[in-house]
């Protein structure tokens, strides 16, 4: 856990936890994303897809050849990347993922609490074995 000043408001035996995992399984959206952040890839849209998000579109390769002319600086290779990222991007927009509650519910411990931060929010988080399920249930 980081030590820094923003975070040294929780204690060490309360864990900071986030839903907002890319799948691994997915390489070239791993590669691009890598460790950045919501933010941080918010900002990488506009530094490397020459502007807001919705300048590139989550249509076809076809569809993003013909709107070159949006951005004529970027090659088809970075086109693509934009488009990735902002299909990853607008899939997640809540900051939560498939992958992100599965790696939650497996890396917590039964009845144990964290703070869960989501969407500039934080919540309390907790696993419980669920009645009726064989899945365990976070709250």
């Amino acid at each position: 856990m980081s030590t820094s000043l923003d975070l040294s408001a929780f204690s060490p035996q309360i864990s900071l936890l986030h839903g907002w995992l890319y799948d691994p399984a997915e390489t070239e959206l791993a590669r691009t994303v890598g460790k950045l952040s919501y933010n941080q890839l918010q900002d990488w849209m506009i530094k490397n897809c020459a502007g807001p998000p919705e300048v590139v579109t989550t249509a076809s390769r076809k569809n993003l050849q013909i709107n070159n002319s949006l951005v004529p600086s970027l090659d088809f290779s970075q086109l693509s990347k934009c488009a990735l990222v902002q299909t990853f991007l607008t899939d997640s927009a809540g900051q939560l993922t498939a992958q992100g509650i599965s790696k939650l519910t497996e890396h917590m411990q039964e009845s144990q609490l964290a703070v869960f931060f989501r969407n500039n929010h934080f919540a309390v988080l907790t696993k419980e074995g669920g009645v009726r399920s064989s899945q365990p249930i976070l709250f």
